[in-house]
This record gives C-alpha cells, structure tokens and sequence, in this order.
C-alpha cells in the first residue's frame, strides 16, 4: 500500500512540475510555436512585436526581435530561452551559457528548417509535434505545377526582395509561382526596378505594414504600366518561419485562384 501511495505521490509531483516551466522566447515565430504546442502559458518573457495569438500581446516584454533587453531577460529567471539565430546579436547567446541558462536558437532558410524547429522545441518540452508538422507537410512536401512568376518584395525604398534561398520561396512555390530571384547565396537582396520592368512577373507579391511604401509600388506598377498584378499581403503571416506558413500558402493560392 505505501509503495502505491508513493508511486500516486511521484505521479502527481512530476505531472505537476512539468508544466513550473519560466521560458523566454525572443522572436516571434517562436512565441507562435510554443503556443501551439501547448507552452503559452509557460512564456514569462516575449519580444516587442509577438502579436500572435493575441495572448502574447500581454506577457512581458524584453525589447525587440533584433535587441533583446538582456538585463530583463535575467530579471524573469528563466529556465530556457528560445529564439531565431537570424539576426540575433551572438553576445546574447554566449551571456545566456556564461550563465547556465538553458537557450536554443534555430535558423529557418527553408521548410526543413521550421520543421526541425518545432519538432526540437517539442522535444525540449515533451510535447507532441506531429499534428503541427503533418499539416506543414501535406502542403509543402510535394508542390503543384508552376503556373505563374512572381516576386517577392518585403522593403519598396530600397527595393529589397527574397530570393530562392528563403523559406518564403517555399510559399511562392505552395502557390504554383516561380520566384523570378534567382539568386542562392544571399537570402534578402536589393534589386532595381529595372530587373522588375525586364521581368514583368505575373505576380508583385509586397509584404509590407508601411502604408507609404505600399503607395510606392502601387504607383510603379502604373508609372511603368506593368501587366503585373499587385497582392498586399500580411508580412506578420508571411514573413515569420512559423507553423503559419500554411496559413499563407492558403491565403496566396486563393489570391492567385490556383
């Protein structure tokens, strides 16, 4: 009887403490993913733009995706922090393991990439991962027929677009569009117009929440009366290496009536 009594009361401690969980996530693509795995709750520390879900908005932040404030970092005592390696500023990582604090960083070039990242964070947390991934894979793991061209643009001034080397080029491709950019070494470039004007792709495809720079491409698709077609999309959907990736792979093959 008081083995079973005992056996109950580990049961019941380690049920229990699994879920006294601090973690900081310093992106926002990360913050999604812990939510979905079931982790909201366990976030103490957010950065400035994780807007998504909505409950994000009121958990504590630590400074922006690019300069995570590392003294309130420490001052929330977390037991892992969790961000992207892009863009991340490498002193932060090392102040973290000079500290013996738990953190991982992920990069997401492409598809493989978001899915190792949520499998792994799932992992960490022993969660369960496959309902997430499986919808990542019935849409990206074979795509339809390429049936237009297009190009991807995330700055109007300067004109800075994704390349093929980009987990964006996946969407384009979820969608049957071709990215016009070729180029795989860099992942972001600035182009001229002039490339655009040459290529006249079917698609300009601006991921952008600056109201002026979306007036700029509309109106250099009318100054040089390009045949292309203009699709504003949500760069907090798009642009973010998330298990949302999905969502625009939807959005896009209904705005371009795959």
């Amino acid at each position: 009887m008081k083995k079973i009594v005992f056996a109950l009361f580990l049961i019941i401690f380690y049920s229990t403490n699994s879920y006294a969980l601090r973690i900081v996530s310093l992106s926002p693509s990360t913050t999604e993913i812990l939510f979905k795995l079931g982790l909201g709750g366990d976030i103490v520390g957010d950065t400035l733009f994780s807007n998504y879900p909505k409950e994000a908005k009121n958990i504590t932040k630590v400074g922006s995706y690019v300069r995570p404030n590392l003294e309130k970092i420490l001052e929330l005592k977390p037991d892992y922090v969790i961000g992207m390696k892009e863009g991340m500023n490498k002193s932060v990582q090392n102040k973290l393991n000079e500290l013996g604090i738990k953190n991982r960083f992920y990069a997401s070039r492409n598809v493989s990439d978001i899915v190792f990242m949520i499998k792994d964070i799932a992992k960490i947390f022993h969660k369960n991962p496959n309902a997430v991934v499986a919808k990542i894979e019935k849409y990206y793991k074979k795509f339809p027929p390429v049936k237009k061209t297009g190009i991807f643009v995330v700055s109007v001034q300067p004109l800075i677009v994704a390349t093929c080397n980009t987990f964006v080029n996946s969407i384009l491709r979820c969608a049957g569009i071709r990215n016009i950019v070729k180029d795989k070494a860099l992942e972001f470039i600035i182009i001229d117009k002039e490339y655009i004007i040459k290529k006249q792709p079917d698609y300009i495809i601006v991921s952008l929440g600056v109201k002026k720079q979306i007036e700029m491409a509309r109106s250099f698709i009318k100054r040089f009366h390009l045949k292309s077609k203009l699709l504003i999309v949500d760069p907090n959907i798009y642009n973010r290496p998330s298990y949302r990736i999905v969502n625009a792979c939807l959005d896009l093959r209904k705005r371009t009536s795959y």
